[in-house]
């Protein structure tokens, strides 16, 4: 069975689902164009990154 970018894009959400992750596609997130990060995510992100 050939390991493909697909099935480790597919596992790596997997394992961020078990972690009670919310998976969302690009065209699911709405920023604008030149923003790199969706701000109003941050604050969520810090507490689920720092322990």
């Amino acid at each position: 069975m050939k390991f493909t970018e697909e099935k480790l894009e597919q596992a790596v959400i997997d394992l961020f689902k078990a972690e009670d992750y919310k998976h969302l596609t690009g065209e699911q997130i709405h920023k604008e164009l030149p923003e790199v990060l969706v701000l109003d995510d941050v604050p969520n992100c810090r507490t689920k990154i720092i322990f």
